[in-house]
């Protein structure tokens, strides 16, 4: 960082005191996650400790997630007025944009119905058939019955796996 031409006072060496991270810097990430990990155990959530992007609130009978990548976050749960309550107190730490209903997280693809959700990748998958040029190659049945289930006891053992 330079100092700014109008500020005379000092030497040239002399550096400023930054009184919080400066977007961009290495150190920005890990002050902002700091922080939000700070505001997010004060609310009253835990962090998993398989997932540190994973944290929750449970109640007797009620449970908040979110769940965080970098700068996105997605809220659920079964207390919608436990999530109305995390956004409203996020809202007085952070500066959020909400986006209502998850359609797109992660590359992944996410429609909701009212019997569950599917969670599709095809967008990736056509962008990755783009990139290596495929997008217009032909399509091809595979050899397998549809809606099978496969199991770990179905099916014969190999005798000899190295030759097949």
């Amino acid at each position: 960082m330079e100092r700014p031409p109008s500020y005379t006072r000092g030497t040239p060496d002399q550096v400023c005191l930054l009184h919080r991270c400066l977007y961009g810097l290495k150190q920005d990430p890990h002050a902002w996650f700091d922080k939000f990990h700070s505001t997010i155990l004060a609310l009253g959530f835990q962090q998993s400790l398989n997932d540190l992007s994973l944290f929750t609130r449970c109640t007797a009978s009620r449970m908040v997630m979110l769940l965080l990548y970098v700068d996105d976050m997605i809220e659920t749960g079964d207390d919608s007025e436990g999530i109305q309550a995390l956004t409203a107190a996020l809202h007085t730490s952070f500066n959020l944009k909400e986006l209502g209903h998850v359609s797109y997280f992660l590359g992944i693809k996410v429609r909701q119905f009212p019997n569950g959700i599917l969670l599709s990748q095809s967008k990736y998958i056509d962008d990755l058939l783009e990139t290596v040029q495929f997008e217009d190659c032909h399509l091809v049945s595979t050899p397998m019955e549809l809606h099978l289930k496969l199991g770990r006891e179905a099916g014969e053992l190999l005798t000899d796996s190295s030759k097949h």
